[in-house]
């Protein structure tokens, strides 16, 4: 008599894990000021490329620039644009199973620059930034937290 196989209902995804380090917080005395999750695949910026005189981005790149850039302006729709005067730090966390000859550097420059105009007025306000690329987590997407800083905040911190 053939044996038959039991029915195993997919699970769903979970959040991913609160791994941010707060160091943003403890070391360089800035306050949180946004800690949002992009449910969006980590996809690393492209270069630019050009073609009869054209430049132009990739598909893939500027899909999924565009798609965090809305998710942030949903997170952002009661909240100020971070002014140019103002020093930020971000904490990034990729989570992405199959992240395999992904360059954490391209993943992090593609969430900069979709919160260009949306969470500050431009990303050379960002004075430090931690991000990590989680391979052994089932979940894909980007944790971010923006923090803002005080004035005189030097990034190394300096010895006293």
């Amino acid at each position: 008599m053939p044996v038959r196989k039991k029915y195993i209902e997919p699970t769903p995804k979970k959040n991913p894990p609160n791994a941010f380090m707060d160091f943003a917080t403890t070391s360089l005395g800035g306050s949180l000021f946004l800690d949002i999750i992009l449910d969006v695949k980590p996809t690393p910026l492209a270069r630019p490329r050009a073609r009869q005189g054209r430049v132009y981005m990739d598909a893939k790149s500027s899909n999924a620039e565009k798609l965090c850039r809305d998710i942030m302006r949903v997170y952002m729709s009661f909240r100020e644009i971070l002014p140019n005067s103002q020093k930020i730090f971000t904490e990034v966390i990729f989570y992405d199973a199959y992240a395999y000859r992904k360059d954490s550097d391209n993943l992090l420059k593609l969430i900069h620059d979709a919160g260009n105009k949306t969470i500050w007025q431009d990303d050379s306000s960002i004075i430090g930034s931690f991000h990590f690329l989680n391979k052994n987590y089932p979940w894909e997407g980007v944790g971010l937290r923006v923090y803002t800083l005080p004035p005189n905040t030097f990034f190394p911190p300096r010895e006293p």
